[in-house]
């Protein structure tokens, strides 16, 4: 991980895990009540590597009728903060969108029936307590921010993970650490991830507004004209991290999916 940090560096590694296939970057299940509580929550995420420090400003919006919002922000020309990047799953619309706000680009797919479950299910009186994959193990409770949280672990020789769910929340992650270790056990890489606030009621309809004017295009092409165009002021990347054989074969499988997939 560079310096170049973008939005189009999150939303690649957003796709390239599966959202494209109507699945959940955290695999988390909940115990909530019987309707989506709306919210936004904003965070700040610290990377540090190889003695260079980037920050991520982002947000999660959930709407009453399940729909979520994922997004970063950019420092806008009059100093402020703006959109540059979403990846929305609009329950009533039946749509699921990844945008490039700075780009003025957009990948528009329907968003399955097995997609609209997993947005409204968490919310069910029947649903388990938090969890994540077999892979991680729970670490105990906590608070944090005032919300109750569940905390959970991975550790390998490679890297640590632990991230705390809110389970008043929808089980939504307000904090989360990786640590990247080299091979002698050193710490070569960090990503702390955490909350800055969080507002209950309706989030603002603007972030899930996708403008009319915004060029549909494939997400291949989302994904590489976002990584070599400049974002915050900062130069072209000249090293696009996706030149080798399984990263063209993993953007051909969400162009194909995307193909199959488009609103009637």
């Amino acid at each position: 991980m560079r310096k170049f940090i973008s939005f189009a560096t999150v939303i690649a590694a957003i796709c390239l895990l599966g959202f494209w296939a109507g699945k959940n970057v955290v695999l988390a299940h909940f115990a909530a009540s019987s309707s989506p509580r709306p919210f936004l929550r904003e965070a700040r995420t610290v990377v540090v590597s190889h003695g260079s420090t980037t920050i991520l400003h982002s947000f999660d919006a959930v709407r009453s009728d399940g729909s979520r919002a994922d997004g970063n922000m950019e420092i806008a020309p009059d100093g402020g903060w703006r959109l540059s990047g979403r990846r929305l799953a609009l329950v009533t619309e039946r749509r699921d969108v990844v945008a490039a706000d700075h780009l003025g680009m957009k990948s528009t797919m329907e968003l399955p029936p097995d997609a609209v479950r997993t947005l409204l299910a968490p919310w069910s009186q029947s649903a388990p307590p938090c969890s994540m994959s077999a892979s991680y193990h729970y670490a105990g409770n906590g608070s944090y921010l005032g919300h109750h949280v569940m905390k959970f672990e991975k550790n390998t020789t490679q890297a640590h993970w632990r991230v705390w769910l809110a389970s008043d929340l929808g089980c939504q992650e307000l904090w989360a650490k990786l640590e990247l270790l080299n091979a002698d056990g050193s710490l070569d890489f960090t990503s702390e991830r955490q909350t800055v606030s969080i507002q209950e009621g309706e989030p603002p309809s603007s972030l899930f507004d996708i403008s009319d004017d915004y060029s549909e295009v494939l997400p291949s092409q989302l994904i590489l004209h976002g990584l070599t165009q400049p974002l915050n002021g900062e130069a072209p990347n000249s090293n696009v991290p996706m030149s080798s054989g399984t990263d063209k074969q993993k953007l051909s499988h969400l162009d194909n999916y995307y193909s199959s997939h488009r609103p009637s």
